[in-house]
């Protein structure tokens, strides 16, 4: 099902009618409704689908398809009932890994005239709306529902690839990418308080010099605590959230496309 949305959308763009396309997106969002489905999808497919998915959100030909608007609209609602019912660890993990440049390869054909670097940036910034989203959910609702020790495994690496100069660098350019994954890291530190040291299983915590993650830890802990906002098991209140938090990223090329 998952080869066949690029396949109808390409042959819609051929000038064929979108019907195929809304068959195949009706069928998605069947499934990713029916949560025990939806959690069933592997991690490799999901992230499959959510790439293709965003791909074509951003795809600036599917309004000059037939019926163009409402397949936007139908992508935009079937990737929030993927945020709302796919298993939610291996939703952070994709969306964390989708944080990096996608291969020039994978885009759909033909090339836009933009450059590969604002492509992929119109594609982190959609991957970061998601992100909010799936942080506004699970952060405040199903902390003890998801696995932190899979997520905070991601993070690390995340920040490992990067590195501490490229962080640097990135920090004083005010990288959305980057400053999601801080704040997602933050969020889950506020929420688990020191206990969230008892979730580093897979990340290497002997190794020298420490992993980048550590430091981060460290400093949110420190933070929290000096404004009286930490117990042991997590921050005291909850936690209340804003799209603001990460600039809300633009929307991809019309209102249609934005993740709300």
């Amino acid at each position: 099902l998952l080869m066949q949305v690029a396949k109808t959308f390409d042959f819609s763009l051929s000038g064929a009618s979108s019907r195929s396309c809304k068959y195949v997106l009706n069928t998605l969002m069947q499934t990713f409704q029916n949560k025990k489905l939806a959690h069933a999808v592997k991690e490799s497919t999901l992230n499959s689908l959510i790439t293709e998915l965003l791909l074509w959100l951003l795809d600036e030909r599917v309004p000059t398809m037939d019926d163009g608007s409402q397949l936007l609209r139908a992508l935009n609602v079937l990737m929030l009932k993927i945020l709302d019912n796919a298993d939610r660890t291996s939703s952070f993990i994709v969306l964390i890994n989708l944080l990096r440049p996608l291969d020039p390869s994978i885009w759909p054909a033909p090339a836009s005239n933009e450059s590969w670097g604002v492509r992929n940036q119109k594609f982190s910034d959609l991957v970061v709306k998601c992100l909010i989203k799936l942080t506004k959910v699970i952060l405040q609702n199903t902390i003890y529902d998801v696995d932190l020790d899979r997520i905070l495994q991601s993070i690390h690496i995340y920040l490992q690839d990067l590195g501490m100069d490229e962080i640097r660098k990135r920090a004083g350019a005010d990288d959305k990418p980057l400053r999601m994954v801080k704040t997602v890291l933050h969020e889950l530190v506020k929420l688990r308080g020191t206990a969230i040291k008892g979730h580093l299983s897979m990340v290497p915590i002997d190794t020298q010099p420490q992993p980048i993650i550590l430091a981060y830890i460290d400093l949110n802990l420190q933070t929290l605590a000096a404004a009286r906002m930490l117990t042991p098991s997590g921050a005291v209140g909850q936690t209340h959230w804003n799209d603001s938090s990460v600039n809300n990223p633009s929307a991809a090329h019309s209102s249609d496309a934005q993740l709300k």
